[in-house]
């Protein structure tokens, strides 16, 4: 279900994402090998590159309004970041991520994942925790070539270097498992 807000509501929602961007996953971080925890995201924001769309994100699962977004959102083309927030909070971690698994099965078609970032999520890299700071429950939602080629880019820096390979199951296993 799409939230209703006024301009200023929404105004204020980016702006404080924006700046848990700046404060947290663009700046360099020892746990990342000396790179931002999402060395792309600065690029893709300065670029206009990311859509904000700010749905309740249910325990119950997608609803249809969400997948036809991230659908139109798949094929549109114009933006390589869509961040679909829910102000409220109405999911636990493990909803989330259930939420983000089911809302990638019904945009398998088009190869979209959504993945949830939750500020409750305890996921860390050498003890460094970069959803701990992220304002509201997100699904990052990108196409999985996207997300396959920035993979690739980082391997062969020490960008992985200090990850388990259970922090890089928790994160990557979408990609593997829907496509």
């Amino acid at each position: 279900m799409r939230r209703d807000m006024s301009a200023e509501t929404r105004g204020e929602a980016i702006q404080r994402m924006e700046d848990y961007f700046r404060n947290v996953i663009e700046r360099p971080a020892a746990a990342f090998g000396n790179k931002p925890p999402c060395p792309f995201s600065r690029r893709e924001r300065e670029e206009g590159k990311v859509r904000y769309e700010f749905f309740a994100l249910l325990p119950t699962g997608p609803s249809d309004d969400v997948v036809e977004l991230l659908k139109e959102f798949g094929a549109a083309g114009r933006h390589t970041t869509l961040l679909v927030i829910d102000l409220e909070k109405c999911v636990s971690v493990a909803e989330g991520v259930e939420y983000g698994r089911e809302l990638s099965r019904r945009c398998r078609e088009q190869k979209i994942l959504a993945i949830c970032v939750h500020p409750d999520d305890d996921f860390a890299i050498d003890g460094f925790r970069p959803r701990q700071g992220i304002p509201y429950v997100t699904m990052l939602c990108q196409a999985a070539p996207y997300l396959q080629n920035a993979k690739r880019q980082l391997a062969g820096t020490d960008y992985y270097g200090k990850w388990t390979q259970a922090a890089l199951d928790y994160n990557f296993q979408q990609i593997g498992e829907f496509f």
